[in-house]
């Protein structure tokens, strides 16, 4: 069973490097999301790349009230991006935000949920810098929706 714990030995530098970031990337989450009264909790997931390349990432579960929000490393190589990193609503697994690492920095791209007075034709997804606010911001209306 995962347990969180991201050390390991023997891989390559790209996937130490991509580790790292995960470790801070949840760190920074972490304090931001326990500062807005989310009770949170640190588990694992294992990764198996080509090449044989096996390794457990960091996954932090995040819990208020009727809510449970998981933040799941999903890739470290994707199209545009350094990595990708997914919020998904509990139990259902519901992708429902996502972090990509664009230019060094973490950023979201997520829908937030429109005014039911407002009626769209489509989901716009809106793409902003990860920092306490916008943190916060996404997960109260996670939160609001769940």
């Amino acid at each position: 069973m995962a347990t969180g714990d991201v050390t390991a030995t023997g891989l390559p530098p790209e996937v130490d490097d991509w580790l790292e970031l995960l470790k801070d990337l949840v760190d920074r989450v972490k304090a931001w999301a326990e500062a807005a009264g989310w009770e949170t909790r640190l588990t694992g997931r294992d990764v198996n790349e080509r090449e044989g390349v096996r390794y457990e990432v960091p996954v932090l579960v995040l819990d208020r009230d009727e809510a449970e929000v998981s933040l799941v490393p999903v890739a470290r190589k994707v199209p545009g991006a350094d990595g990708l990193v997914d919020f998904y609503v509990m139990p259902d697994f519901e992708d429902v935000a996502s972090l990509y690492r664009e230019e060094g920095h973490w950023f979201f791209h997520y829908a937030f949920h429109a005014d039911p007075i407002e009626t769209h034709s489509l989901i716009e997804t809106e793409r902003f810098p990860l920092d306490e606010a916008s943190l916060d911001r996404v997960l109260n209306d996670i939160a609001a929706h769940a």
